[in-house]
């Protein structure tokens, strides 16, 4: 009997690199409106011209390399400190945007519904929650705002200084990494989908109903006839 394969094509990394971005806005935003309702942003906002000035002072020699990494670092202690619970609010809105609201939606983002793409699983089971979040925690930074969250209240001034960089420094290269791995292997599977056993694929919307687009979205794809299966005696 002969079996269809269908064989697909990873996408375009524009598309998927489109789709980032346009749900890192509306993460963005989002944490933004949600986070100005309760937050005083005047500490914040001085610290960050506090930053600036140092920058400025460094570029035009006013001050030592020594001096300047050592203000640097009290002053990004102070940033995160004045911005801890924009961080709490935007982690928050990370999980319900690209874990609880995929799985709901079949794998799909606004971002990855507009480039016509979606998360699905690579061995044909249905995706859960915990598929979901493991795939979160690189690519869209759900560790790294966890990290910062948990190492600047379980932490002192002088520890947080010394360790938030250089984990901070890891998680980098690991998204780096992961980057690498979705342009140049030929699934396109970042190690963020290597660890969440997903996938991304190109889909079409086939039904007018926006209500079921989603969920009858066909994966695009080449169907290549199998061979027949020898029976045995």
């Amino acid at each position: 009997m002969n079996n269809e394969v269908l064989i697909v094509e990873k996408p375009k990394v524009y598309k998927r690199v489109a789709a980032f971005f346009i749900d890192i806005l509306i993460v963005s935003l989002l944490a933004g409106i949600i986070s100005s309702t309760f937050t005083d942003t005047k500490k914040y906002e001085e610290v960050s011209k506090e930053m600036l000035e140092t920058m400025s002072k460094y570029s035009q020699k006013e001050i030592e390399l020594e001096e300047y990494q050592a203000k640097s670092r009290e002053l990004n202690y102070e940033l995160v400190a004045s911005s801890i619970y924009i961080t709490i609010v935007t982690l928050i809105v990370i999980i319900v945007y690209y874990v609880i609201m995929p799985y709901f939606c079949h794998g799909i983002t606004l971002g990855k519904y507009l480039m016509k793409i979606r998360m699905i699983s690579n061995n044909d089971k249905e995706l859960n929650i915990f598929n979901y979040l493991l795939r979160s925690l690189i690519i869209n930074s759900v560790l790294s705002n966890a990290i910062i969250i948990i190492l600047f209240y379980s932490l002192s001034k002088t520890n947080y200084i010394d360790i938030e960089p250089k984990a901070s420094g890891v998680l980098s290269l690991i998204f780096i990494v992961s980057l690498i791995f979705v342009m140049y292997r030929n699934d396109g599977r970042g190690l963020h989908d290597l660890i969440a056993n997903t996938k991304v694929v190109n889909i079409n919307y086939q039904k007018d109903d926006p209500n079921e687009q989603i969920k009858d979205a066909e994966i695009v794809g080449e169907k290549k006839k199998g061979t027949k299966k020898k029976e045995g005696k």
